[in-house]
């Protein structure tokens, strides 16, 4: 959509991250549209090419089968996207194709890919969810369809709503004895004994696609124990049979099961179990799998123990804590290389202090009071949060040190501060710098405690991706169909509604580091806040040839004695699992060679980050310059605050 100039704008409301104020930016009228162009941004799915030859190859088969018997092959697309698998529907012979896709924009600019690839006199798109079609002369099908095709899967299988879709499907928009593409789909489960799976879940103790699908189903399934241990977890992955016969299958296995082409849109599924069990090599034991429409559940025992299969309900937190903080803070609150340097810390910390712990649900505040802390206040404004810390303060009879109060109100705090600490962690942050929020509230609440960590440091470096990029790189074309009219569209609502940071986990991201990480800004975080703006430039000299994809970000925080880094480990080549980092991704592709730089410049204006630039890759006088510099700009995501 083209936003003609002198159009009105839409005022948008904005959470600074730092100061939790609320305040207004004005973006264009189409902004809220724009933004939901972006966020159905699934281009890495198309970058999947194994899907994509085998969606191929299993509709030439069905259309031929259809031929085969002397009937014309009617195709249903049902989520067309793109349009993509329409037209691959087109190109195998296909005598009639009605592509459905529920949202409308993405409806129009498969309209527009359809067109650009000469297929718009081929393929009918209706903008309808599939459930809403309607069949019969002049209707959405002028008749029922033959062949149906769709990918409605997420990684738990049926979480999109696959068992309504293809239900409804089959009773209203099929003919009978039909082909569907895919055909089925087989749902694999490993029991595994995950120390690091299992610090996800919980605080230690201690520091057939055609036959209508049953909505509601259980099954049992019997394996031998292939070794001792806890079975505390399971992995659950699934394959698509796209043919009828197993000769075309897309599988998302683990690399140790077997080797399996990237996807990022399907991944394995992690269970952590409610009742784990104690087995040995050779024991048999029992799955109990459960689904309703939208989920899986399961539990095991040994198979020669009584189980009642009512007991097995809907898994539900009963503690609170998996309610208000994600995975990687549970592995976070476990991890024990990031424990053994706070109980440094804590030793560094005068007895009989009075202590304000500033961030949200934390042990760190259980932990000072136990080594000796005189008060320590801790501040929880919302109401499940406060009932989750309140019962961790009881369980550890610590009521008479720790104090929890409901607001930041320097008026509650009972005695005069000494130390503020933290670790820092906010709920509502969304990248690792967000964390400065705790030199803001220190600022108000406690001006003259001593606040632990004292310093922030912001690192970057520069990497080769080994699949993360894709997630962000254009199409162009996909099993020889123009998608760039898709390209434009995604890239185009991307820059005007969403940072030009992302945040990901970078250990789930293999990848190639090119250069030693460099500090891009550092703030000292005691007193009040700068007014003047800080400002800072350096470089990163490549030492290492490679495809310069984008820059990861973290914090990096200083407490004197010890430093909590959000994002590379100590003389580590990984990244912590217990955070998510801040990725720029280039716009362009840049190769680049041993001793080659890229500048960077960075200013600050108070608590708010404006922007780093990263120049053009600077090369030696007597090599080649690239066939196409790159230009590479890159701005934090604080520049978006009020």
């Amino acid at each position: 959509m083209v936003i003609q100039e002198g159009s009105m704008g839409t005022f948008v409301q904005k959470v600074n991250p730092i100061t939790n104020q609320m305040g207004w930016e004005l973006e264009d009228e189409n902004y809220d549209y724009q933004q939901e162009i972006a966020r159905s941004m699934y281009a890495d799915m198309l970058h999947d090419y194994d899907r994509n030859k085998k969606y191929y190859a299993a509709l030439k088969k069905a259309i031929d089968i259809q031929h085969s018997k002397g009937k014309k092959a009617h195709v249903l697309d049902i989520g067309t996207g793109t349009g993509l698998l329409s037209m691959m529907a087109a190109n195998c012979g296909a005598d009639s194709i009605v592509a459905c896709e529920g949202f409308p924009p993405i409806a129009e600019i498969a309209r527009i890919v359809i067109s650009d690839n000469s297929l718009s006199e081929r393929i009918k798109v209706v903008s309808k969810r599939s459930t809403e079609l309607k069949v019969g002369p002049g209707l959405d099908l002028e008749w029922k369809a033959n062949i149906l095709v769709t990918e409605v899967f997420d990684t738990e299988l049926i979480g999109e709503g696959a068992v309504e879709t293809f239900n409804h499907a089959n009773k209203h928009l099929l003919e009978e004895n039909s082909i569907i593409v895919p055909w089925t789909s087989d749902v694999y489960a490993i029991l595994m004994d995950s120390k690091l799976l299992t610090s996800f879940n919980r605080i230690q103790p201690r520091f057939d696609f055609f036959k209508p699908i049953t909505a509601n189903e259980t099954t049992l399934t019997e394996f031998q124990a292939l070794d001792d241990g806890e079975g505390n977890t399971l992995c659950v992955y699934w394959t698509l049979d796209m043919d009828q016969d197993g000769e075309t299958v897309v599988s998302c296995a683990p690399e140790f099961v077997e080797p399996t082409p990237w996807r990022d849109h399907w991944m394995q599924a992690v269970y952590h179990l409610k009742n784990p069990t104690l087995v040995s090599k050779g024991d048999k034991v029992e799955l109990v799998s459960k689904h309703d429409q939208y989920s899986m559940w399961f539990d095991i025992h040994k198979s020669e123990s009584p189980y009642d299969l009512d007991s097995l309900q809907m898994p539900a937190c009963s503690c609170g804590l998996h309610g208000i903080v994600p995975r990687t803070r549970l592995y976070a609150m476990n991890d024990s290389k990031r424990w053994t340097k706070f109980m440094k810390i804590l030793r560094g910390i005068k007895k009989d202090s009075n202590i304000l712990y500033l961030g949200d649900t934390s042990l760190l505040p259980l932990a000072v009071a136990s080594m000796g802390a005189k008060k320590v206040f801790c501040i929880e404004e919302s109401a499940l949060p406060y009932s989750v810390m309140d019962q961790m303060i009881r369980h550890n009879k610590l009521e008479e040190v720790v104090t929890l109060v409901k607001d930041h109100n320097k008026d509650l705090l009972t005695a005069p501060i000494d130390f503020v600490i933290g670790e820092p962690y906010f709920r509502d942050s969304s990248y690792p710098w967000d964390g400065i929020k705790l030199w803001y509230l220190a600022s108000k609440l406690a001006p003259n405690a001593t606040i632990y960590p004292g310093k922030m440091r912001i690192l970057g470096v520069p990497m080769e991706f080994e699949h993360l990029h894709k997630i962000r790189a254009p199409l162009e074309q996909v099993e020889g169909f123009d998608v760039s009219s898709f390209d434009k569209l995604i890239e185009s609502a991307s820059e005007r509604s969403d940072s030009e940071v992302d945040v990901q986990p970078m250990f789930e991201y293999p990848g190639k580091i090119l250069s030693p990480p460099q500090c891009l800004l550092e703030l000292t975080l005691a007193g009040e806040l700068p007014e003047k703006s800080l400002q800072n430039s350096g470089k990163f000299t490549i030492n290492s040839e490679g495809a310069f994809h984008g820059v990861v970000l973290w914090a990096e925080w200083d407490y004197g004695c010890a430093l909590i880094s959000t994002g590379l480990q100590d003389g580590e080549r990984s990244f912590d699992m217990g955070s998510r980092q801040g990725v720029y991704f280039n716009k362009e592709l840049c190769n680049v060679s041993p001793q080659e730089t890229v500048t960077y410049e960075m200013f600050d204006d108070g608590y708010q980050l404006n922007c780093t630039h990263f120049h053009d890759v600077e090369r030696d006088s007597d090599q080649p310059p690239p066939a196409k510099k790159p230009s590479i700009a890159f701005y934090c995501k604080l520049c978006d605050s009020i």
